[in-house]
């Protein structure tokens, strides 16, 4: 049997931790969007901003930040939407926020704390 902790398996660990984490951020931001008209959330990633480190993703909203590691989230990139929604809550005024027309493209996480704002609406 190999030892499969070899710098090339640790590095493919790590790619394909940010392809995970990618698709992860990829995904609340798109279901945000169609849920909500809100405050805008931004999201980026290394392989398009150059300034960021190495096979990270950052999410933005309201001049706030947050870096997401790959090599952070190798093995458990099943956490890391539940970090990133509870991150972009925090940061997110839903007060502000309305909900989109098209009601059957609804994201229930996003409606769900949406009318934790908005319990009349």
């Amino acid at each position: 049997m190999s030892d499969e902790s070899g710098p090339f398996e640790g590095r493919h660990a790590v790619y394909l931790a940010h392809q995970a984490v990618q698709q992860h951020v990829a995904g609340l931001v798109i279901r945000y969007g169609v849920t909500l008209d809100g405050p805008e959330v931004e999201w980026t990633h290394s392989d398009l901003e150059p300034s960021l480190p190495a096979y990270s993703v950052r999410v933005s909203t309201g001049g706030h930040e947050l870096l997401l590691r790959a090599d952070e989230w190798v093995g458990r990139t099943d956490e890391v939407e539940a970090r990133m929604f509870g991150w972009l809550l925090a940061h997110i005024d839903l007060a502000t926020a309305k909900l989109q027309t098209n009601p059957k493209r609804l994201a229930p996480e996003w409606l769900q704390a949406w009318h934790q704002v908005h319990p009349d609406g």
